[in-house]
């Protein structure tokens, strides 16, 4: 796990909000705190969903079908006091992030690899968490996807000071 502090927020709010940088990843949850409090469940409801919608077989909502909302929440002349994102990589990325390491683990094995995003007025975290179906001592998955999000952030001109945990 690595705790990541964004040293420019305004500049990772447009990037969150305004570019496409994250529509791949699953929204899990959020919570925006401004006059009022907004809470998102990310999980979808498949009775919605008929088999001919691509989000039937999805059990999260990815972030670009999302963002439009909570950029509409959060946009306006006052900062948030607080909000709260749960992303976790999707499949594909799951799966290449896997590819990518020296481990001995499997997709099946993996539940979830995450980013959590926080804002607490002041100061703006990402925290990584790897959720795994089984146990083990191997700790490679979780530090290539510290790695990873570090890479991303970086490759996207986003600026962050790293504390491992």
């Amino acid at each position: 796990m690595v705790l990541l502090t964004i040293t420019n927020v305004k500049q990772f709010m447009k990037t969150l909000l305004v570019s496409t940088a994250f529509d791949k990843l699953l929204l899990s949850e959020a919570t925006i705190k401004m006059g009022q409090t907004f809470s998102i469940d990310g999980h979808l409801n498949p009775e919605f969903y008929t088999k001919e919608d691509k989000e039937f077989s999805m059990k999260l909502s990815t972030w670009e079908s999302l963002r439009p909302y909570c950029f509409s929440i959060i946009k306006g002349q006052k900062t948030p006091l607080y909000f709260r994102f749960v992303f976790y990589l999707n499949d594909k990325q799951k799966a290449a992030l896997l590819a990518n390491t020296e481990t001995a683990l499997t997709p099946l094995d993996v539940d979830g690899l995450s980013l959590n995003i926080k804002y607490d007025g002041q100061v703006l975290t990402l925290t990584t968490a790897t959720s795994l179906n089984i146990f083990t001592l191997d700790k490679s998955l979780e530090h290539a996807l510290d790695r990873y999000v570090c890479s991303y952030l970086t490759s996207r001109q986003i600026s962050f000071e790293q504390e491992f945990r």
